[in-house]
This record gives C-alpha cells, sequence and structure tokens, in this order.
C-alpha cells in the first residue's frame, strides 16, 4: 500500500538486522527468551497467579486465564483490563510489553535486559495482585 515504498533507510536497516541474525546469534535470543519465560512462571507462580505464559524462542506472553492454552480460541479466553493494566503498569517501569502481554527478545539484549525486565515484572504483578483478587479471583490460588 506504500508503507515503505521509497524508504532507503528502512531497507537498509532491514539489510543491517539480516546480517546479523546468524546462527549463534539466534540460539542466544532464543536462550534469553525461554530463560524469560521459565522466571515469568516462576513469579506467578511464587505470586500464586493463575496465568498462562506461552511461547518459544526469543517470543513470549502472559494470558490472564487459569486454563491452560492448548489452541488459539483458548488465548482469546481471558481478562483483558488485566492486558491492559499490566501493559501501562510495565511502561511505568520502562518495560514495553504489548497490550496483549507479549515479550519479545532482540539482539542487542542481554541477560542485563532479561533481569530488569524480570525484575519490573515481577513488581508488577505484585502490584497487580490484589487488584486481580477483586476483578479475576478465579487467577488466585
Amino acid at each position: 500500500s506504500g508503507t515503505y515504498i521509497a524508504t532507503p533507510a528502512t531497507a537498509a536497516a532491514g539489510i543491517a538486522g539480516l546480517e546479523e541474525m546468524t546462527k549463534e546469534a539466534l540460539d542466544r535470543i532464543n536462550a534469553l527468551g525461554e530463560s524469560l519465560a521459565t522466571d515469568l512462571r516462576r513469579i506467578l507462580a511464587d505470586l500464586e497467579i493463575k496465568a498462562q505464559v506461552t511461547g518459544y524462542g526469543s517470543l513470549h506472553r502472559i494470558h490472564w486465564t487459569p486454563q491452560p492454552i492448548t489452541h488459539a480460541a483458548a488465548a482469546l479466553d481471558q481478562n483483558m483490563d488485566l492486558c491492559d493494566l499490566f501493559h501501562k503498569l510495565m511502561l511505568a517501569k520502562g518495560m514495553f510489553v504489548t497490550k496483549r502481554g507479549m515479550y519479545a527478545i532482540s539482539t542487542p539484549m542481554t541477560p542485563a535486559e532479561i533481569d530488569r525486565a524480570v525484575s519490573a515484572t515481577a513488581e508488577t504483578l505484585a502490584e497487580l495482585k490484589p487488584i486481580i483478587e477483586k476483578i479475576a479471583p478465579q487467577l488466585i490460588g
């Protein structure tokens, strides 16, 4: 539709990104993503919040449902108010997690960025827990 027509800077950035995306870089960011997912699950368990973490490699997501996500439709059955609150609270901590709760790991990231994201997530979930108890008590326990 013309969004990227005649934008050589965008094309150059895309080429540079592809040149950096080696097998080693992919393996590294995928390992960071799996580490993040493990920590997210641990935080949720420690706080006794029954949300789900799904994803693969460098992309992971929190779903505000106690039900395991076994198919695409199951991912739609969640509390969207919590998605919005979580997104905004994370932004206030300087962390961008999409409105639907997705984390994306990119090549410049290191374990330090993952640790910051995990800390911000732990703080945010602890802040949200009293709200979750009121608006979605099925997620507590």
